[in-house]
């Protein structure tokens, strides 16, 4: 299923740049009228001000000037699309699309949130390793002081020069 999403996020997203992205691509895989999204982008308050036209011969294989949108109103243009419009045997594949396309552009929310989470612990965690690796040398260090001075005892020599003597 999800290679399946990348192949078409792959195919519908055409960047012109970073943050440019062709609309036609997109048209083209759901077989929606573009000229008609087009009229909708610019009656949209929000895609106005996202939309402009650009060429791109190595894409399209000519100079004819195409409509782009920001990122943002990308996303926003693909949420505005009602799903009954697009064909009956894309409607599923498009229904997905729109809720996938958010975590596609931007990254998954909730693997941003655990990611964040899992970075915080990873620091705790390397404190406190390095607070216990300090613990285990003053102990080890310890035990090895204990050792030196049992087995120091027992390796001393008594010379007796005087018998002890019984009463």
């Amino acid at each position: 299923m999800e290679n399946k999403a990348l192949v078409m996020f792959k195919k519908t997203i055409q960047k012109s740049n970073e943050d440019r992205i062709f609309i036609k691509p997109l048209c083209d895989f759901f077989e929606i009228d573009s000229e008609n999204q087009v009229v909708n982008i610019k009656n949209d308050h929000i895609l106005a001000k996202s939309y402009g036209k650009d060429r791109n011969k190595m894409m399209f294989g000519d100079n004819y000037p195409r409509v782009f949108l920001t990122k943002k109103g990308f996303v926003r243009w693909v949420q505005l699309i009602s799903p009954k419009m697009i064909a009956l045997h894309l409607r599923q594949k498009f229904e997905q699309y729109q809720e996938l396309l958010f975590d596609f552009m931007f990254g998954s929310v909730e693997h941003e949130s655990k990611m964040h989470k899992d970075i915080n612990r990873i620091h705790k965690l390397e404190r406190l390793y390095s607070k216990i690796g300090i613990e285990i040398k003053r102990i080890k260090t310890d035990i090895n002081l204990y050792l030196s001075e049992k087995y120091l005892q027992t390796t001393i020599q008594w010379n007796q020069q005087k018998p002890i003597n019984k009463k």
